[in-house]
């Protein structure tokens, strides 16, 4: 299949200059207000004459477009944060935060929340599923000394997984809805695999693929820039800025792991992010960081503790 990735060697200053991005956000913000101000001005002369059900579209198209700038304000903000700490940063490794998180509940947790704000208002159409591969129950065999969990910053890579699992339940087809199809919604697949290339750093790649729409290789090529959102049919109906996947490379790189992209148009995609195994020097670093910062602090850390250091 087709793929695109990015690196996590650098994280690359903001691509577009200020005038190429004022002559962005004018552009994604000049639809909605159109919208609101012809409406607004269509019901306030003519409110007598419309009908009150061409009263209440246009209200509801009114909102639509007002929820539509909420959005797009909360994803410039949540971009000025990223870009923000990022460029506080020495460097691309992990933030003083990061700690060993066990993954699984993680995602449930997060597919919990995603799966809630997506909750079929239909009956008939049936919610999708989460599907976990069979490499999480076999991973304790295969790798019995490196627990499942990942070095990094809970919040982050909270923000990571909403906007990876959003994306897969929003760009996945609807089952259930008639006659003759399944009782259960399009699965989301969530997988999980051991980089451990030889003289590297291991880490733990997590998978997520959805039988949705797909993607070109030309729209993989832009997906992670600023403010893309792939041009068809089937994208229009679906709310988004463009700036989500690339606040979530922003994040990854931010936690010294890399994002890609397999894709196939008609067939679904499969977004997988590599973060740094949690193994037992990264948590004695840690360790020595925060005692270098603060001090041992009256004997709260204990010194056989800091024997058990690997040398």
């Amino acid at each position: 299949m087709p793929s695109s990735s990015s690196s996590s060697a650098a994280i690359p200053s903001p691509a577009l200059h200020n005038g190429e991005l004022m002559a962005l956000l004018s552009h994604e913000f000049r639809t909605p207000l159109t919208s609101i101000k012809g409406f607004a001005e269509t019901l306030l002369r003519y409110h007598e004459a419309l009908p009150p059900a061409e009263q209440q579209r246009f209200l509801r198209i009114i909102i639509e477009q007002a929820d539509r700038l909420s959005r797009l304000v909360e994803s410039l903000l949540a971009l000025s944060k990223v870009e923000e700490d990022t460029e506080a940063l020495p460097s691309p490794s992990s933030p003083r935060t990061a700690r060993a998180l066990p993954l699984k509940p993680l995602v449930e947790k997060v597919w919990t929340l995603v799966s809630g704000k997506h909750a079929p208002a239909n009956p008939k159409q049936a919610p999708k599923r989460l599907v976990w591969e069979a490499s999480w129950s076999q991973w304790p065999q295969q790798h019995p000394q490196a627990p499942l969990e990942v070095w990094a910053d809970a919040d982050t890579l909270e923000q990571i997984l909403v906007n990876l699992l959003d994306n897969a339940y929003k760009y996945s087809p609807a089952l259930g809805q008639g006659a003759g199809q399944g009782t259960e919604g399009a699965p989301i697949t969530v997988g999980v695999a051991l980089q451990a290339p030889e003289g590297e750093e291991p880490l733990v790649s997590l998978s997520i693929s959805d039988q949705g729409i797909g993607l070109s290789p030309e729209q993989q090529e832009q997906l992670f820039t600023r403010f893309y959102r792939a041009s068809t049919h089937l994208t229009q109906s679906v709310e988004g800025t463009g700036l989500g996947l690339y606040i979530t490379k922003t994040l990854v790189q931010r936690l010294g792991g890399t994002i890609a992209v397999q894709s196939t148009l008609g067939q679904g995609s499969t977004f997988s992010v590599a973060l740094p195994l949690a193994t037992p020097a990264k948590q004695q670093q840690a360790l020595r960081h925060s005692i270098a910062l603060g001090g041992i602090g009256g004997g709260n850390v204990p010194a056989a503790t800091l024997a058990e250091e690997p040398t």
